[in-house]
């Protein structure tokens, strides 16, 4: 389960960077990872259990994605 998990947060963050890129305003970008990262988590598949636990999947993806972001961010000094 922890490759599907970092499958999806890849395509979460990738997903949101070209929101980013079309020109949404940054403050957003945060909304849009999660709406990506549970969304994914549906079409993806990879919680069986219940719809709860694809949710808090989703959720939990979308987080690891905005994490990335920011501890990129803080690690390049941008």
């Amino acid at each position: 389960m922890a490759l599907e998990l970092g499958i999806l947060v890849g395509l979460t963050m990738g997903l949101t960077e070209i929101v980013k890129r079309i020109g949404i305003e940054g403050k957003y970008l945060p909304v849009f990872a999660l709406l990506f990262g549970v969304g994914l988590s549906y079409l993806g598949g990879i919680f069986e259990l219940n719809a709860k636990t694809g949710v808090l999947e989703g959720i939990v993806v979308g987080l690891s994605a905005m994490g990335l972001f920011s501890g990129g961010k803080s690690v390049l000094g941008k």
